[in-house]
């Protein structure tokens, strides 16, 4: 399978080590493609399903989501091919199906349209969809995103 990475899966960011332990392989950088949604634009001529990227929540996580609004980017991520029964502890990770659901999602690569799945929340909160946008999760915003090991320490 082809995963499109866009968050703290990315080489040299806190969770690459995971994608490395399932034996996952870099193909390239990538950007999403706004592409047509058919099921959503009933009543619009145009209408494009785009993506919205924002860091979220308490801990910090990059959160890719289908943008309600369509005022969505073409986010910049990586690809990576990994064997589909390696994807259970990816999945763990991003909690597949109940935070993220792993979506088929257009990319471009190299000047070519790919189908890629990624980590999308689906049904963003308000909260998400109104955060400041990213085209690109950079270095400079892993130092506050928060580990799973490290939350409701304490509690």
């Amino acid at each position: 399978m082809i995963l499109f990475t866009y968050g703290t899966l990315k080489k040299k960011f806190p969770n690459h080590e995971l994608l490395l332990s399932v034996g996952a392989k870099f193909i390239s950088e990538a950007v999403t493609k706004q592409v047509e949604n058919k099921p959503l634009c009933s009543q619009v001529k145009t209408c494009l399903k785009k993506f919205g990227l924002v860091i979220g929540t308490d801990f910090n996580i990059p959160a890719l989501f289908t943008d309600p609004n369509r005022l969505g980017e073409n986010v910049l991520g990586e690809l990576y091919f990994l064997e589909d029964d390696k994807i259970d502890d990816v999945d763990a990770l991003e909690g597949h199906p109940h935070v993220y659901t792993r979506s088929t999602i257009d990319v471009v690569n190299d000047g070519e349209v790919k189908k890629a799945f990624a980590y999308v929340i689906e049904n963003p909160h308000e909260k998400i969809v109104n955060g400041k946008r990213l085209k690109e999760y950079k270095i400079e915003n892993k130092e506050f995103y928060i580990p799973p090991a490290k939350r409701f320490q304490g509690s």
